[in-house]
């Protein structure tokens, strides 16, 4: 079997096992993922170099809309209002139950979502203002893929969060793999948190 050809059944693999797992996903995920979610923000907002008032923001890996769930609540809705929302993900089904809640709010209009996965985005060069990929770097046949086809989208300057899964990498080797790509960098790793978290801004020149 050639590497290709592993690689697509990784990938057919994670879309069978997120599609199984969708109707259940926030109830085993939720507090997990808000965790995350809270150290990023909480950095954005007290760092002013990582401020940003409005743009186009991508969710790479969006699942159900967990991020966009808690931006919603957390920041003033007139903020959020500001962001033009696209999320992505590679899982029909986890999109699906994304747009329930969506309907169920009214918000259908307000978010873009895409299937799709991270090493082949539908998206033009350098659009993106502020890019989101948590805890999915993980799951692709090859990060290297998914790191450079993410800054292909985002502008030069953008705000840049990524996270991955600690027990599936190694902190060297994942910071060493995009810290040159970014200024304005913060690493965090905490104890009882499960992922590695990197942010900064996208240095493309």
């Amino acid at each position: 079997m050639t590497k290709k050809s592993d690689w697509k059944k990784k990938k057919k693999q994670i879309m069978l096992d997120y599609n199984l797992s969708s109707e259940f996903y926030d109830q085993r995920y939720m507090e997990i993922q808000k965790e995350k979610y809270e150290l990023i923000l909480e950095n954005l907002i007290s760092n002013p170099k990582l401020n940003l008032k409005a743009g186009i923001l991508l969710d790479a890996g969006c699942g159900t809309g967990l991020l966009h769930q808690y931006l919603m609540k957390s920041m003033k809705q007139k903020d959020f209002k500001n962001f033009h929302y696209i999320g992505m993900d590679i899982s029909i089904n986890m999109l699906t139950q994304f747009r329930l809640k969506l309907s169920k709010q009214n918000l259908d209009k307000k978010a873009d979502l895409l299937l799709s996965d991270i090493e082949h985005l539908p998206i033009r060069n350098s659009v993106i203002d502020i890019l989101f990929c948590i805890t999915s770097l993980q799951n692709l046949p090859g990060i290297d893929k998914g790191i450079s086809e993410s800054f292909r989208t985002i502008k030069n300057g953008a705000i840049v969060n990524f996270s991955v899964l600690k027990k599936k990498f190694k902190i060297s080797t994942f910071k060493e793999k995009i810290e040159k790509m970014m200024t304005d960098k913060i690493f965090l790793n905490i104890d009882g948190v499960e992922d590695i978290i990197y942010m900064g801004r996208a240095s493309k020149e």
